[in-house]
């Protein structure tokens, strides 16, 4: 008996339910996915995403980093260093290394240490969202004080991170959270649309 020919599908009860089993099969069976309908490719092979993150030319991230973004007429919600290739992405994050030189990073240490503390106090049940309560607001927050930005006015910016769709079956939902593609030594799973498309 043959398996039926793997569908991703990221609005589908099986993808919310346990995307982790939907990209092992998808890297078994179709590590370099293609969907004809959406017209979307999805890469679930470290090798592979490594490769398609130095080919700007035909991946591209300035559309939005999920299928929702990308399919979305108001186009990237915010210009962002996540949202660029190069050269611009290039130019921003040589920038950014001159700002943030493991000497600037150690001389801000007890600044660091205080956010992480406020942050982490600030939980009080064992249920929480990492990226919501933590990890999306603390490095702002440090951004922020790097930078000599008033905490007034910091924290008037919100988490900082980059509103982005989340799987809900059947439909997409705006939610809170940071563009990134889920990244292991073993495997990286993204999913890109065509440059130009």
């Amino acid at each position: 008996m043959t398996k039926p020919k793997v569908v991703f599908d990221p609005f589908s009860e099986e993808f919310f339910n346990d995307p982790a089993a939907v990209f092992r099969r998808l890297r078994e069976e179709a590590p370099l996915y293609y969907d004809d309908e959406g017209d979307y490719y999805v890469l679930t092979r470290h090798d592979d995403v490594a490769a398609a993150f130095k080919d700007h030319e035909s991946f591209s991230s300035a559309r939005g980093c999920d299928l929702a973004m990308v399919r979305s007429e108001e186009g990237v919600p915010q210009k962002s260093i996540i949202f660029m290739d190069p050269p611009d992405h290039r130019h921003m994050r040589s920038l950014l290394n001159k700002a943030f030189t493991p000497r600037a990073v150690q001389a801000q240490r007890e600044s660091i240490v205080e956010v992480i503390e406020k942050y982490l106090g600030a939980i009080k049940s064992d249920e929480f969202d990492l990226v919501q309560d933590f990890s999306g607001p603390f490095p702002v927050e440090v951004i922020a004080r790097m930078a000599g930005v008033p905490r007034s006015t910091a924290s008037r910016s919100g988490t900082g991170s980059t509103p982005a769709s989340i799987a809900r079956p059947g439909t997409w939902s705006r939610a809170r959270r940071p563009c990134r593609p889920t990244s292991t030594r073993a495997s990286t799973t993204t999913t890109w649309s065509r440059s130009g498309a």
